[in-house]
């Protein structure tokens, strides 16, 4: 929930002028207080426990260091001079000696370059305008910024929205240091393997085993360079005039300057500002949250771990089934003409295809979790600490059950929905028992989503806590 009203900042004119005159490296404005502290959690991509290190060319190792892959020169052992010298290898070893060398010398902006699927040869990144152009079909003049983060912008240009990231550079952004490109890459490898599972295929054409609507369609992913757009820089102005922005003028980035670019489809308008009309709709709202968690914890062991009221998003459509995928088993879940999707994974963490452990390391960030005692987003943050112990590279799916505790708090408490009593004691019942289950996909089978959902096979055994007991999920012909 919103905390107080934000400080206003200076005149938009003084704050354009000072953002004109504000020489590189200087440092940005300090921000107004926050009830609850934006997360400033430092994301990583890490080799699974245990993995072996990749050999090298030239004595350059793969290592773990402070939850981030790093490349480190290998020491050169005493008296290695004196070693007799060793049997010349075939051609066919120094190829694949230099190829592991190219791939592991291959670090920073580079590497996450060939993430996005860019030339990794850093003189061909591309200005945001042209990079936008590319993906949009459509020219900067059409688009308007819609939201912020600690990190960046996001802007909505015809029917996608883009989420700006400056990376890289000395100047700090919001008080804080810009991200660097391997921190942004767990974040890119996280937003594509989720998007892929809103696929019913694979890449190979194969039906895919896991599959689920709810995770936001990721576009494209790039990196641009340059000085901010100033159709951008204009509408950040406008929002700033309209609703008080609490991050730094745009006009201040240098021309030298990099940027991570996301582009999503459009998935509506988020939870906060969306009216919700009906119980039978706020009961559909976390039954697809709940589905779309549970997908992604069979497919990737996702946990979300920010979930709150401005990341899910939500949308008016024509009523018709919705159709999920959990382990091969066809789920059926009945339409109320409005949808929902899961945004923004900055703090998310998930296994990829390849066995590596994309994760944001929120012991980095510790203001996190110091936001005020009874409020339900830091009690939140709060509970997820302790249910990782603090170990946030590990796989805890409860803390998924923790924010669907959240949401059905926030539908209570900030949401006015035309309910019954008897509906609000149904709606109560399940935030309490919520802090109950071990992960979402055991949430399918409580009380509040009986009838909602109908599968077409047999899926499996909840594993529900204190003493619960499962029901037999319906199960469809």
């Amino acid at each position: 929930p919103a905390g107080p009203p934000a400080q206003r900042g200076p005149p938009l004119e003084r704050r354009r002028r000072e953002a004109a005159q504000q020489p590189a490296g200087a440092a940005a404005q300090e921000l107004p207080p926050q009830a609850v502290p934006r997360a400033r959690g430092r994301p990583a991509l890490v080799q699974p426990a245990g993995a072996p290190a990749k050999s090298s060319f030239g004595g350059l190792q793969a290592q773990l260091s402070s939850n981030r892959l790093s490349i480190a020169e290998e020491p050169e052992e005493a008296g290695a001079e004196d070693e007799p010298t060793q049997e010349l290898p075939t051609l066919a070893e120094e190829e694949e000696e230099v190829q592991d060398s190219e791939a592991l010398a291959l670090t920073g902006v580079p590497r996450l370059l060939r993430e996005c699927g860019q030339d990794p040869d850093v003189e061909l990144i591309p200005s945001m305008e042209a990079f936008l152009a590319e993906h949009t079909g459509r020219t900067l003049d059409e688009a308007s910024k819609i939201g912020e983060g600690t990190f960046g912008e996001a802007f909505k240009s015809g029917g996608c929205v883009f989420k700006v990231i400056p990376i890289e550079g000395e100047l700090e952004v919001n008080g804080e240091p810009q991200k660097e490109a391997e921190e942004v890459r767990a974040e890119v490898v996280i937003a594509l393997e989720l998007s892929r599972l809103s696929q019913e295929e694979g890449s190979g054409g194969a039906p895919n085993a896991n599959v689920a609507p709810g995770f936001i369609g990721t576009r494209a992913v790039g990196v641009c360079q340059g000085r901010y757009p100033e159709t951008l820089v204009a509408r950040w102005e406008t929002w700033d005039e309209e609703n008080t922005s609490e991050n730094d003028h745009p006009g201040m980035f240098p021309e030298g300057q990099l940027y991570a670019v996301f582009l999503f489809e459009d998935g509506g308008r988020d939870l906060e500002r969306f009216q919700l009309r009906s119980f039978e709709e706020a009961r559909s709202l976390l039954l697809q949250v709940v589905l779309t968690l549970a997908v992604g914890e069979e497919a990737c062991e996702f946990e979300h771990r920010d979930l709150h009221w401005g990341n899910v998003l939500l949308r008016r459509c024509p009523e018709r089934e919705l159709r999920f995928m959990l382990r091969g088993v066809p789920i059926t879940v009945t339409g109320t003409g409005m949808e929902a999707a899961l945004i923004d994974f900055t703090l998310s963490r998930l296994r990829t295809s390849g066995g590596d452990v994309a994760f944001c390391n929120l012991a980095a960030d510790p203001e996190l979790f110091k936001g005020p005692k009874g409020d339900v987003q830091a009690d939140t943050y709060r509970r997820m600490r302790s249910c990782t112990k603090g170990k946030w590279e590990g796989h805890a799916p409860r803390t998924n059950a923790l924010w669907l505790h959240y949401l059905a708090h926030i539908l209570l408490n900030q949401k006015e929905i035309p309910m019954t009593e008897e509906q609000k004691h149904e709606l109560k019942t399940f935030r309490k028992t919520s802090t109950t289950y071990t992960c979402a996909a055991d949430m399918l089978w409580d009380d509040l989503f009986t009838g909602l959902w109908v599968s077409q096979g047999s899926l499996y055994t909840p594993r529900l806590s204190q003493g619960s007991t499962p029901r037999e999920p319906p199960v469809g012909a």
